[in-house]
């Protein structure tokens, strides 16, 4: 296949008014690779996949399908598969004549739209369900079906706008294992939209972060979150908590960081940040650990707020200066008492270190 990537979108800007809402959008995506664009409302992601999509047109930029300029095409001739969040079946349609319903759109012969659609439903494993209609199905029967009919046509990319996000907690988890599945055994290069950022860890090869129109950081789901490159991305993806602070000095790679409590940490040396300069510090809630004040880097506080959440309990510890901790830790049999004071801690490792002046 050489170098040629199965989807390219190349430096799009689109305005709606006076807002911009692409500032040179660029991603290439690998044949058979998940991509996820998340991010804030507003961020473009979902312009992104419309202009892919064919359904917006970009200000500039080109979108290519395995070398091949489509951003002229409407949106049918492209050999797009589009999944929407609200399933849009037609109602008075059986299973099998919603799956169908593109191909026969496309002039496909009925025995062969028909082979097809139940290809597709075998891949969805809803064999047996052809013929009933959308009304007798579950809400993870129905994306389930939207996503056969997306695959029936054979599509070069599949798209999804939020598809799960009108699923209740437990059969999203269990859609998203079995679109993952799904995905792979078709080897389909997907690119999907969600504002869910642990969906988007779980489900995708690659994430990527948008913020403001640009591409703020994208990478390998363990990279996201392991080495967020910014402030933003490390808000965005997984918890995080936030201090501020001034970094006294680096030596031998290490940084030693005052808190505004007076307290200090250890944390590796970030790059461009010289002594004295201010710093925005970050740690994950599962990366805080229950100290003793001897313990080097330990930071005093006060059980503000607790919570039994099974395996895990999520306490909340108020520092000195009123800032606030989430750290999450095994549950034991007993939780610690209101304003009972602690002491918490996290290796250097696991200190996140920003500039200060760095880019929300």
């Amino acid at each position: 296949m050489g170098d040629t990537a199965a989807l390219e979108v190349n430096d799009l800007h689109k305005s709606f008014g006076s807002v911009q809402v692409l500032k040179g959008m660029t991603v290439r995506a690998r044949q058979g690779e998940f991509i996820s664009l998340v991010g804030p409302s507003g961020c473009g992601k979902t312009t992104t996949l419309n202009i892919v999509g064919g359904f917006e047109y970009p200000d500039s930029g080109d979108v290519r399908l395995n070398g091949t300029s489509v951003v002229a095409l409407p949106s049918y001739r492209r050999g797009l598969g589009m999944v929407f969040q609200n399933h849009a079946l037609f109602p008075h349609m059986t299973v099998l004549d919603n799956v169908g319903f593109g191909l026969r759109m496309r002039g496909t012969p009925r025995a062969d739209a028909v082979e097809s659609a139940r290809e597709a439903l075998r891949l969805v494993r809803l064999e047996g369900f052809e013929d009933r209609y959308p009304r007798e199905l579950s809400g993870g029967q129905q994306q389930r079906v939207g996503i056969a009919r997306a695959l029936a046509v054979k599509p070069k990319v599949l798209l999804m706008d939020e598809p799960l996000s009108s699923l209740d907690a437990k059969l999203r988890r269990e859609m998203q294992v079995e679109l993952r599945r799904i995905q792979k055994s078709v080897g389909i290069t997907a690119l999907y939209v969600t504002h869910d950022q642990e969906e988007a860890l779980s489900l995708s090869d690659r994430v990527v972060l948008m913020n403001r129109g640009r591409i703020e950081q994208s990478g390998a789901p363990e990279e996201m979150y392991a080495r967020p490159a910014t402030r933003f991305a490390a808000g965005f993806i997984g918890e995080s908590n936030f201090l501020e602070a001034v970094l006294d000095e680096v030596r031998g790679g290490e940084a030693r960081i005052m808190l505004a409590t007076g307290e200090r940490i250890v944390a590796a040396a970030p790059p461009s940040v010289s002594s004295g300069g201010k710093v925005h510090l970050a740690v994950r809630p599962s990366r805080l650990r229950p100290a003793t004040a001897s313990d080097a880097g330990a930071l005093t506080g006060k059980i503000v707020a607790s919570a039994f959440v099974g395996s895990h309990q999520r306490l909340v510890v108020r520092l000195a200066d009123d800032s606030e901790m989430l750290m999450i830790v095994e549950a034991t049999d007993r939780l610690p008492a209101p304003d009972e004071t602690v002491c918490i801690a996290a290796a250097p490792a696991d200190w996140m270190v920003f500039p200060s002046e760095a880019r929300e």
